[in-house]
Parts: structure tokens; sequence; C-alpha cells
């Protein structure tokens, strides 16, 4: 392998710069496509949690009728679209679409893929979700996976969560980023360090956290990635 890439060592720069756009092209649709399925496997899992409230509160006796209905989910999913659709999982995405209710779904997936739905019904409704009559204010990001929600919605405190939700956006956080720094209590850190010395603990947490920062669109070795587009989870398709 080593031989193979010393004849890209003595190229002219024309040519250097003809496999330095080749190689973009190919990541960066690598990148995309890495970032749709999470996108919308974030949607999907939404939605269902969406639907599966609002089919209990067709019930009398909610309790019974709730078990009833992820029960039908799950043995419905699971006919459909193999294993991945537990009633565990569902009851989590039940949890998700209740922890993020303010996610403007619709508005990201249209405005990412727009194109994909231009002879088609859209996919999700037109107005914006609403909680108590009043808008929300938040679009769903797009760039957090599955497994950056699952983390977030194990943190009780609905202010530190959105915080977190944010940060992981608009810092472009991987997962074990995030997972790092809540374990460690970054957003309290940063609350009781005085704002002349922030700068500090955020330079800590980066220098911490480089190393999970790194290729952090690994797209078929991630296994729930995987799992929901569907591919065999046999070893042509591990990390190994």
């Amino acid at each position: 392998m080593k031989s193979e890439l010393k004849k890209y060592d003595n190229l002219n720069a024309d040519d250097a710069q003809f496999i330095s756009d080749i190689k973009a092209i190919v990541y960066t649709a690598k990148q995309k496509a890495y970032q749709a399925a999470d996108l919308f496997q974030v949607a999907a899992n939404w939605l269902v949690g969406k639907r599966i409230i609002e089919q209990e509160q067709h019930g009398r006796e909610r309790a019974e009728y709730g078990k009833r209905i992820i029960e039908l989910a799950s043995e419905a999913l699971t006919a459909e679209y193999g294993k991945g659709y537990s009633a565990t999982t569902l009851r989590n995405f039940r949890k998700f679409y209740l922890a993020f209710r303010g996610l403007q779904i619709q508005q990201a997936v249209v405005a990412e893929f727009k194109s994909c739905f231009l002879n088609q019904q859209p996919l999700l409704a037109e107005s914006p979700t609403t909680i108590s009559g009043k808008e929300c204010v938040y679009p769903m990001p797009n760039n957090l996976s599955w497994m950056h929600y699952e983390r977030l919605m194990r943190v009780k405190n609905e202010d530190e969560r959105d915080w977190y939700l944010r940060e992981a956006s608009t810092e472009n956080w991987s997962y074990r980023t995030l997972d790092r720094n809540i374990g460690s209590q970054y957003y309290h850190r940063l609350l009781q360090t005085p704002e002349s010395k922030r700068g500090e603990v955020v330079d800590e947490m980066q220098r911490l956290t480089a190393d999970y920062q790194k290729d952090r669109h690994k797209f078929l070795r991630n296994p729930v990635v995987a799992e929901f587009l569907g591919f065999s989870q046999d070893a042509a398709y591990s990390e190994t």
C-alpha cells in the first residue's frame, strides 16, 4: 500500500490539483450521504414518537392502551423492516418526541432535500409544530445524529439539555465529544467560571476532545445508521 502511495509524491501542480479535486468530490459525497441518513433517521424517529402519542390519546384507559399501541407498532415495523424496532426502542422514540417537541422537523428536512419531493406529496405537515398554542422557536439541527439525541435525552434539566443541543450543533461536536462534555459537567463548569476565564475551559475541552472530532463522518462504520438503512450487520459491514 505504501509503495502505491509513493507515486503521488512527485506529481506536477496540475496533476496534484486533479487528485485533490477528485478526493474532495468523493469525500463530500460520502459526508452528505452520512448526513442525509442521520437527518432522515432523526426525523423518522421523531415522527414515529409523535404518531404514537397521537394514537395513545385516542384510548380511554391510556396506560393499558399505550402499551398495546407500542406493541402493535413494534410488531408491524419489525415485520416490515427487520430488527431495530423493539418495544423498548419505540418507547425511546416516544420519549424523544416528548423531550424535543419544539424541533421544527419539516423545515430542516425540506431545506436540505427539497428537490427530492418536487413531484411528491410533502413528507411532513407544512405548519410548524406548536406547544400549547405557541409556535416553537428552534429548527432541527441538520448535523446531529440519533446517537446525539439519545445522549441528550438523558440530561434531565431542560435548560442544560437545550444548551448542549445548540452547542453540539453550532460547534459540530461528534457524539463522543458531546458524551464527554456532558459527563464532565462542561455546562456547569462554564457557568461557574468567571467570564474572563471561560476561554481556558473552552480551550481545555477542545484539546481533550480533539481526537474525538477526527473523521466524524464514517458512514457504514456507524451500526445505528447501518441498521436504519437496512444493511446487514455481518463482517462485511463491521468496523473491522
